[in-house]
């Protein structure tokens, strides 16, 4: 088996990587984190987006995810950063989507379908009440339909909330139309457009003292080259930016910086609720005593002006502990053997 190509003991072991394309949609759903819509202009550059691949794979990462704004609004970029992915031995390629396309006509849509055949590994639909006032199901049934046929693996995404828009009425709604297809539904959280939206229709079904953080080793990087150390949708409000990767490696910014160090902390269960009690009782910061997800907290507490100066000699102690933790696991591991 191959060593690992960087030290989980020096920063977090990331294994997946996400390219927002554009930060333009055809859609402008009122509970978008990235705030994405019409008029969007952002596009990210097709030798940006090569070069982080050629990264990605240097660095071991088992994935490529493509995603907006709406990926398919900028077809030709998609494609060919997908099959550059496969290209370069990326095991697992992705593409988050809403399923507009499904409204093409048949020689496109089927254009579309072989295409990703040919590169991807797995395609997501964002569909629900909110999106469904801008694509139609019919539309994304169709497309979900021609990934099935090329036997693509879809599944169809559904945010959920209290009231008439929750994932419940929705699908309900879908009668025998949503038979046979692969439903995840998941919480919104309040950031990004949700902001709007009123507080008592969010389900906060965990409390802030036990949950953690869920950023499953996802790097995103937006349109314009920002680094973010997770792909939360409401990463690009937070203080958490790694940097910028046009004037950086991605190696280079995820090596010993304090924001890796926040990010190491953050990773860890207990670790994380622990920061979570200092940001509330020693650093005066509200926060719910039910939440929607561990995001949810990281929103709250990394928006706030000049956090990363205040948490700094407190991650610095964490993470330190964190890695004489690792030590003496490692060291019980091998006096074990």
């Amino acid at each position: 088996m191959a060593s690992p190509r960087y030290s989980k003991e020096k920063y977090m072991v990331y294994r997946g990587l996400t390219l927002m394309l554009t930060n333009r949609c055809n859609a402008s759903c009122a509970f978008c984190g990235l705030r994405c819509g019409p008029s969007g202009d952002q596009v990210m550059s097709l030798s940006l987006g090569r070069r982080l691949i050629d990264e990605a794979a240097a660095l071991g990462f088992e994935r490529v995810g493509v995603t907006g704004g709406e990926p398919f609004l900028v077809p030709n970029l998609m494609f060919e950063l997908l099959e550059y992915a496969k290209e370069v031995g990326i095991p697992k390629r992705t593409v988050a989507t809403n399923g507009f396309w499904g409204s093409w006509s048949e020689e496109k849509l089927e254009e579309a379908a072989e295409r990703l055949k040919a590169c991807v590994t797995h395609v997501s639909v964002s569909h629900d009440a909110f999106h469904a006032e801008y694509v139609p199901t019919e539309s994304v049934f169709r497309a979900a339909d021609a990934l099935a046929e090329k036997k693509i693996e879809c599944s169809i995404h559904v945010a959920d909330l209290y009231g008439e828009k929750g994932a419940g009425p929705f699908m309900a709604s879908l009668a025998e139309r949503g038979m046979y297809r692969v439903f995840s539904v998941y919480p919104l959280a309040p950031y990004g457009r949700a902001e709007d939206l009123p507080r008592e229709i969010f389900i906060r079904s965990e409390s802030w003292d036990t949950t953690s953080c869920n950023t499953c080793g996802i790097l995103a990087v937006s349109p314009d080259g920002t680094l973010f150390p997770c792909c939360s949708l409401g990463s690009q409000d937070m203080k958490l930016c790694l940097g910028n990767v046009n004037t950086s490696s991605l190696s280079g910014l995820l090596a010993g910086t304090r924001e890796m160090q926040v990010m190491n902390v953050l990773s860890d269960p207990e670790s994380f609720r622990d920061f979570m009690r200092y940001a509330k009782e020693e650093l005066g910061i509200e926060l719910p005593e039910k939440v929607s997800c561990g995001c949810d907290l990281c929103y709250l507490v990394f928006r706030q002006a000049g956090i990363m100066e205040r948490i700094q000699a407190y991650m610095e102690r964490a993470y330190g502990n964190l890695l004489l933790k690792a030590l003496f696991k490692k060291v019980g591991g091998e006096q074990d053997k």
